[in-house]
């Protein structure tokens, strides 16, 4: 988008005042979901006490009780035991491995999802995965053509049209941009297990999407369109690396242009701190190609009301995320 863009803004606005910004929007492929990719009817393997002494007997080592607990999670043991278990793994092999694990009232039975990269010659666990159960196939109901009634999706009974209504239910704390990769089983013919990722978008549990509407900024400049990265400022008490002096043309950009100060009387536009800030922020943006790192320190003419004067402020630029 950085390197299309700008040719496209160019064809479109061609004569716009320097430091002039827009947002633009366009689809974008993200690619497939890894997470959900690597569940694709894994073999089961349920550890038996053999493995967990394989992993270690010694302290907050699983065959120290042949189990794992919060102080020997098992992401720390099995990826390595792996290795061992199924030396022949090839490229995006995956296992589902059943376990327990120690609580305060007891063992539990859990399990994970894993998967095999070549390249890296490692096992890696999908994070965020959930199985669904037969309890919770039939919380979506049981009737004829519902998953309740035989534990399964089918092309008649899609995952979408019930998944994201249940994962509200399931998980009623869950934070915008969580994500969970949830597995059930698929009839088409024969039973199959499948898994999607859906993330959470803060009101709903929407269906991972390989293609998303994003966004940039681009600001034109003396020499056309350029990206804008997606940067901000914030007031450091640092050593500049380059020291700037606010001009005429700057204070007619942010709306100073009358005086050619910041007026930082009660109720005016740049009274406090931040909004002067931001002000900077437009410039700098405007006058640099900026990088992530780069410390400012501005200096800027002010009038309060009581006085004229001359301050400056230091400034770096970090990710806006």
């Amino acid at each position: 988008a950085k390197d299309y863009l700008p040719y496209i803004l160019g064809q479109k606005f061609f004569s716009l005042d320097p430091g002039t910004e827009m947002i633009v929007s366009y689809n974008f492929y993200r690619g497939s979901s890894e997470n959900a990719k690597y569940v694709d009817d894994p073999d089961e393997y349920e550890l038996v006490m053999a493995d967990y002494d394989a992993m270690g007997e010694g302290d907050d080592e699983p065959g120290e009780d042949d189990n794992f607990d919060a102080y020997g999670l098992p992401l720390a043991f099995i990826p390595d035991w792996l290795l061992t278990k199924y030396p022949a793994a090839v490229d995006e092999d995956n296992v589902k491995i059943v376990y327990d694990y120690y609580i305060a009232y007891g063992i539990e039975e859990r399990y994970d999802f894993f998967y095999f990269l070549e390249d890296d010659t490692a096992w890696y666990m999908v994070p965020n995965s959930y199985e669904l159960t037969s309890d919770d196939y039939d919380s979506m109901g049981e009737d004829s053509n519902q998953p309740g009634k035989y534990n399964n999706f089918s092309s008649s009974i899609s995952p979408n049209d019930y998944i994201p209504a249940f994962l509200k239910i399931k998980f009623p704390y869950a934070k915008a941009d969580d994500n969970k990769v949830v597995v059930y089983q698929y009839y088409s013919g024969g039973t199959s297990t499948e898994a999607r990722e859906y993330i959470y978008d803060g009101t709903e549990w929407k269906e991972f999407q390989s293609t998303v509407v994003a966004s940039s900024i681009f600001k034109f400049t003396d020499e056309g369109w350029l990206f804008v990265p997606p940067i901000k400022f914030i007031k450091v008490d640092k050593t500049p690396t380059i020291t700037y002096i606010l001009t005429d043309d700057d204070y007619e950009m942010v709306g100073e242009g009358y005086y050619d100060n910041f007026d930082l009387r009660a109720g005016k536009p740049h009274e406090t701190e931040e909004a002067r800030i931001a002000s900077i922020t437009k410039i700098l943006k405007a006058r640099f190609n900026i990088t992530i790192g780069d410390i400012f320190e501005v200096f800027y003419d002010y009038y309060d009301g009581i006085e004229n004067g001359e301050d400056s402020i230091v400034l770096e630029a970090i990710p806006d995320e």
